[in-house]
C-alpha cells in the first residue's frame, strides 16, 4: 500500500503510457552495488571488498564464469535488451567496466567466490548524483588498480589509474560488451566513419558510438572494437540438465582498451554519453561540461561545470580544487561530492569507503562557520580555511 503510487508509475512506464521520469542515485553499501537512474538510461557498478566476496557461489552450478563480475562491472541500458541472453557467447574476461588479466582459460567455477582483499570500496551519493570508487585488488590475478565512476545527468565518467599486473598476459579495460544493434561509428583525427564487421585496432580515436551510446575520450587514444559474430553454448556456463550443448551465435559489440602485458601504472579515462547520435557527440565534445581534474593514485576528481558539482575520491589525504575559487582538502581517505556556488559551497556529501572512521575532517577555502546535526565548522584565520568535521554513520550504517 505505502508504495502503491510509485509502483503504479513504474507499471505505466513499462506499458508505455507514462513518460519515463525516474532520476536517482543510490549506493548499496553492504553488497557494494551502485545504481544510477535517469529517464533515458540506467547504469550500475558492482564491486567487492574485504567485507564480502567477489561474487555469489554458482548455486545449482549456474553462472560458471562469473569470476570477474564483481570487479567493477558497469552496465548501461536504455531499452533493457542490450544484454538479453548474451551470456552463452560472452567473453567473460571482457565484462563491461572491468579491468581484467586476459588469461587463456578461466579458473574452475569453484574458484569464483573468494574473499575480497581491499577495504577502500564504496560510494557517496546525495540521492541524485554519485561517486563510486575502489582501491581494486583482484582476488584471482596479480592485478591492482584504482578505479572510480562519477555519475551526473547526461553522462557519467569512468577513470582508472595505477593499473599494474605481474601476470604474463595482457590486461584489458572493457567499456562495453553487448548485443550488436546497428552501426558502429568512430571519430578519428581524420574522419568519422562506420566500421565494417570485424575486429579493429584503431588509433587516435575521439569517440565511438553504438546503439545510441557514445564513448568519449578526452584525449584521442587507441581502442579495440569487435563487431562480429560470437559463439558459445548454455552448457559452458550452466550445468543444469536442461542446458543445451547446441552452439549459439549472436552479433556482439565489444569496446576495450589494451594496457599490454605487465602494465605498470597504466591509466584510462572516458565519458559515457547515452541517448546520443553522431551530431550530438560532436557538439558534446566541442562543449563538454566535464573536467577531469585529477586521475592519480592519490586522488581522482571530476568536475561538472554546469552542475557546479565536483566528485572526489581521496585514496589518501590530499587537496584538490573543486573549481577555480574553492579548494577542498581531506585529512584522511574518503569520498566527497562538493556543490559550489562561486567562492562558496552549497553542499558537501561524504562517505568513508573503508568503514573505519568515526568522522571526516575537511578543510575548505570557503568561509563556513556553524554547526548542525552531525557536523560543525570553524574558520581558521591563520591558515584561512574552514575546518569541517562531519560525523559518520556507524555499525550497520557505516
Amino acid at each position: 500500500e505505502y508504495r502503491n503510487e510509485e509502483l503504479q508509475a513504474i507499471v505505466g512506464i513499462r506499458k508505455g503510457i507514462v513518460t519515463p521520469n525516474l532520476a536517482w542515485n543510490r549506493y548499496f553499501w553492504h553488497s557494494e552495488y551502485g545504481t544510477h537512474q535517469r529517464p533515458g538510461y540506467f547504469a550500475s557498478v558492482r564491486l567487492h571488498s574485504s567485507r564480502n566476496h567477489t561474487m555469489e557461489q554458482p548455486h545449482n552450478e549456474e553462472g560458471l564464469k562469473m569470476h570477474h563480475v564483481g570487479d567493477g562491472s558497469n552496465f548501461v541500458s536504455r531499452t533493457g535488451r542490450e544484454y538479453f541472453d548474451i551470456f552463452p557467447v560472452w567473453d567473460w574476461q571482457k565484462i563491461p567496466g572491468t579491468t581484467v588479466v586476459q588469461k587463456p582459460v578461466h579458473p574452475h567455477w569453484k574458484e569464483i567466490a573468494k574473499k575480497g582483499l581491499t577495504d577502500f570500496v564504496g560510494g557517496a551519493s546525495d540521492g541524485t548524483y554519485g561517486v563510486i570508487a575502489t582501491d581494486f585488488k583482484s582476488a584471482h590475478d596479480p592485478l591492482s588498480a584504482r578505479k572510480a565512476w562519477f555519475f551526473f545527468d547526461d553522462e557519467y565518467v569512468c577513470v582508472g589509474t595505477g593499473i599494474s599486473s605481474q601476470a604474463d598476459y595482457p590486461v584489458a579495460t572493457t567499456m562495453n560488451q553487448c548485443l550488436l544493434s546497428g552501426d558502429v561509428v568512430v571519430k578519428s583525427k581524420k574522419s568519422e566513419r562506420t566500421l565494417p564487421p570485424g575486429i579493429h585496432s584503431l588509433s587516435y580515436i575521439s569517440w565511438v558510438l553504438h546503439d545510441s551510446v557514445g564513448y568519449v575520450f578526452t584525449n584521442p587514444l587507441s581502442v579495440n572494437v569487435q563487431n562480429t559474430t560470437a559463439k558459445g553454448t548454455w552448457r559452458a556456463i550452466n550445468h543444469q540438465s536442461t542446458s543445451s550443448t547446441d552452439t549459439i551465435s549472436k552479433e556482439v559489440f565489444t569496446l576495450w582498451l589494451d594496457h599490454g602485458v605487465r602494465p605498470e601504472d597504466a591509466n584510462y579515462q572516458y565519458i559515457v554519453v547515452p541517448n546520443a547520435g553522431p551530431s550530438d557527440l560532436e557538439a558534446y565534445v566541442k562543449d563538454s561540461p566535464i573536467e577531469i581534474l585529477v586521475n592519480s593514485k592519490s586522488i581522482q576528481a571530476v568536475r561538472h561545470r554546469r552542475l557546479n558539482r565536483t566528485g572526489i575520491a581521496f585514496y589518501e589525504s590530499g587537496k584538490v580544487k573543486a573549481n577555480d575559487m574553492v579548494t577542498i582538502e581531506a585529512t584522511a581517505p574518503c569520498l566527497a561530492i562538493v556543490k559550489t556556488n562561486g567562492k562558496s559551497i552549497d553542499q558537501i556529501v561524504v562517505s568513508d569507503p573503508s568503514r573505519s572512521l568515526e568522522s571526516v575532517e575537511l578543510k575548505v577555502s570557503s568561509f563556513i562557520e556553524g554547526s548542525g546535526e552531525g557536523w560543525k565548522a570553524a574558520w581558521d584565520k591563520k591558515d584561512r580555511v574552514s575546518i569541517i568535521e562531519i560525523d559518520l554513520p556507524q555499525a550497520g550504517y557505516a
